[in-house]
């Protein structure tokens, strides 16, 4: 799958390819395995990061490490996240005099409990966990504990299109935010 989102060394945060020169001019490095990467923006193909050099083993979840980190990136920028409360599971961890949907946001930390991101939200913290077909990712959402935090947001990073109409992070914000 082709690389939509890198880390860019001039701005010190991940970035679309649109928002970068062409070639090696991108400054831009792969978020998975951090190797240089170049910005391609022909007239054929979608608009797209791509390894400069072959990496010795093949960086097979750059696509959804890029994906992933855009998605947490964009949480931690946002001020606010709208939650579809009738389609929460655990309705009953959530306030009752929520009247709406969207949700602010009071702070972000990225936490080590296998997690993606814990949010402290105008509902409560909020751990969230992108869902992605990585499979070494999938071990921590069937461990037995893992729905036994107060209350667990998964944002199926799945659903992204490949839509040529919409950049990959316009399409991110819409889904997550």
């Amino acid at each position: 799958m082709l690389i939509p989102f890198a880390f860019s060394n001039k701005l010190q945060k991940l970035v679309d390819v649109d928002e970068v020169e062409s070639g090696l001019a991108c400054n831009c490095v792969c978020p998975s395995c951090n190797m240089l990467l170049q910005a391609r923006k022909g007239d054929k193909n979608e608009h797209h990061f791509s390894h400069h050099e072959a990496a010795l083993d093949v960086c097979a979840y750059s696509y959804w490490v890029s994906i992933r980190d855009m998605a947490k990136q964009i949480i931690l920028e946002a001020k606010f996240i709208s939650i579809n409360l009738t389609k929460t599971l655990n309705l009953h961890t959530i306030p009752r005099k929520l009247g709406s949907s969207l949700v602010e946001i009071f702070g972000t930390e990225k936490k080590n409990n296998g997690f993606d991101l814990e949010i402290t939200t105008s509902i409560g913290i909020l751990n969230v966990y992108f869902l992605t077909p990585e499979e070494h990712r999938q071990k921590y959402r069937l461990a037995d504990d893992y729905f036994t935090h107060a209350l667990v947001l998964e944002i199926d990073l799945q659903r992204i299109q490949n839509d040529n109409r919409c950049s990959k992070k316009e399409q991110l914000k819409k889904l997550i935010l």
